[in-house]
Parts: C-alpha cells; sequence; structure tokens
C-alpha cells in the first residue's frame, strides 16, 4: 500500500534441540514460530520496513506489517537533507528495538568481564530513566522461547533493569562463579547472552508520544550501529527507511542523510515516555536478539550529518 515494489522474506520455523552434558543433564525442547520481514520502495530514496512474527499462527500479521511498510515508504517521499542539532524522537519499535539489542547484549557478564560493556561496576546504580523497566525471559512469549539454557539450566525471567536502576548482568554458571552469584541461565556456546529482550510498556498511547513532540524526529528504522568507545557507551548509527521531521505529532517533511551520534547511557537516562502497546521485533540487520518493545519517546538526541 503506497509502494511501486516491495521485497522481503517469509520463515516458517521449526526447532527440535536435544542437549547432553558431561555434567549428566540430558533435556529436549521443541518449538515453532513464523517471521516476515518486507520493505516496501517507492523510489531509491523512499523506503519502509515492515516486521511480522509470532509463535501462534493466530498472532500472525503479515497484512499489518506490508501496510506498515507501504505507508512509511509513501510518507518518505522526496526527501531533503536533514539538520544537525539535538532533538526529541520518536523511536518506532523497530529502531527502539536496536537500542535494547544493543542494551541486552552489553549486559552479558562477558561483556563486561571484556571490558567491551558500558554497564561494568554499575550493579545498584542508575543507568536509564524510571520509566525504563526492562528484563531477559527465554520462557516468555517470543520466537526465541526455550526450556533451557546451553548448560542445561532453566530459563526464566531476569529483571535487569527496574525503573532505571541495574539489577544484574547475565551470568552462565563460570560468570556467576566469578561474580559470587547464581547464574541466570542465559549460557551461550561461548558467553552468556540474552534470550529474549522485553520492555514493560508504559502508559501513553501512539497518539500521544507523537502530540506531545513541539518540533522532533520520528525515526523508524536503523543500521550501521558502531560504537566509538564501548566502555563509555559512545556510538553512532545510520537512520534509513522513514526519517521524518515532526510538529504536535505531524509530519512536516521527510529527511535524508543524518546520522545518530550519541550515547548509550545517555539515551537510556533520556526516555521521557513509552508506548502502551508492545510489539516484537527481530531482524538480521539490527535487532538479532528478539525484542517486545513499544514506541518509545527519547529527548536531547544528537543528530549530525552522515558525513560528519
Amino acid at each position: 500500500q503506497g509502494a511501486k515494489e516491495c521485497a522481503g522474506s517469509f520463515w516458517k520455523y521449526e526447532d527440535e534441540h536435544f542437549l547432553a552434558t558431561s555434567n549428566g543433564v540430558e533435556a529436549h525442547d521443541h518449538r515453532a514460530s513464523l517471521y516476515l520481514s518486507i520493505r516496501a520502495l517507492l523510489s531509491l530514496e523512499s523506503s519502509g520496513h515492515g516486521i511480522a512474527c509470532a509463535t501462534r499462527l493466530s498472532q500472525f500479521n503479515p497484512e499489518k506489517a506490508g501496510r506498515k511498510a507501504g505507508r512509511i515508504a509513501a510518507l518518505a517521499r522526496s526527501p531533503k537533507p536533514g539538520k544537525a542539532g539535538r532533538y526529541t524522537v520518536v523511536f518506532d519499535p523497530l529502531i527502539f528495538g536496536s537500542l535494547t539489542d544493543q542494551t541486552g547484549g552489553r549486559l552479558g557478564a562477558w561483556m563486561v568481564m571484556a571490558g567491551l560493556s558500558p554497564f561494568g561496576k554499575k550493579i545498584g546504580k542508575k543507568v536509564a530513566s524510571s520509566q525504563l523497566t526492562l528484563y531477559d525471559d527465554g520462557s516468555g512469549e517470543s520466537i526465541a522461547r526455550k526450556r533451557f539454557d546451553a548448560e542445561g539450566v532453566p530459563t526464566r525471567r531476569n529483571v535487569l533493569v527496574n525503573k532505571g536502576v541495574l539489577k544484574t548482568y547475565l551470568h552462565n554458571t563460570s560468570t556467576a562463579k566469578k561474580f559470587r552469584t547464581k547464574t541466570t541461565g542465559n549460557a551461550g556456546l561461548v558467553s552468556p547472552d540474552p534470550h529474549a529482550i522485553f520492555v514493560k510498556p508504559g502508559d501513553r498511547t501512539r497518539d500521544e508520544i507523537f502530540s506531545e513532540v513541539k518540533d522532533g524526529l520520528w525515526l523508524t528504522n536503523t543500521w550501521y550501529t558502531r560504537y566509538q568507545s564501548y566502555v563509555t557507551g559512545d556510538l553512532s548509527t545510520i537512520p534509513r527507511d522513514g526519517i521524518f521531521h515532526i510538529r504536535k505529532g505531524d509530519v512536516v517533511e521527510a529527511w535524508k542523510d543524518i546520522r545518530l551520534t550519541d550515547n548509550l547511557l545517555h539515551l537510556l537516562k533520556n526516555i521521557e515516555a513509552l508506548g502502551d502497546e508492545p510489539e516484537q521485533m527481530m531482524w538480521w540487520g539490527e535487532v538479532s536478539i528478539p525484542n517486545s518493545v513499544p514506541y518509545a519517546r527519547i529527548k536531547d538526541v544528537g543528530i549530525t550529518k552522515s558525513a560528519e
């Protein structure tokens, strides 16, 4: 809808896992899921991206993903070069999922030990806005649902950030010993990793998230997130597909050629509102960990020109 052409991929997954460890653990798991990634294009500079994923056919909504991709592509017609500055930004669930993907990945204990995380030595400290409660849950309703980790430890909900305060890192049995705590059931093949990230929904409708922005941006997707420093969390990422200048919730014009240049902790601490309807997100480019996230509004976000 609204696009001249579209392309994408559809996957039907059915996985069966058997585990036998040297410590005598034997376990079996079976899961199935549906996944659609669709891109709509009006021109080379006007595109949109939609995602649909679910563990049940009754919850799978490919039409919604296609409509969204087409709508974004149509709105992105004839984009103009964007302007550098600091803006209040509405993060679509797909790009907010990229941010929470980065957060969950950097909360693995091995990442902290290796000096590849800005969350080192911050347990019990404020690392985000009080709006944010974020947890990992391999046992929850997600296309990444699993009964056990790579060591055979049952998965469970692990609250990582509670109202902005960092509560724990993700552990396997080895890192748990080093930190004098218990495993969180997140053992991977090499290091502890998230299974599926969930953000507790906020109290704003989608319309309220947008209408409360007097003058800002709406970003729908991103790619090429790179760090200048893993320790401090300084990063940049290149928004793609629909980039929109908005006033009081309305799109003023479409933009192009900008870069988001900021700091992971600064972004998390400046979340000022979250939507009340989470969406399940995953795609190969930026959201490799399945995320259940709502719309988010973040203030004072650094925007530079893509050539800077």
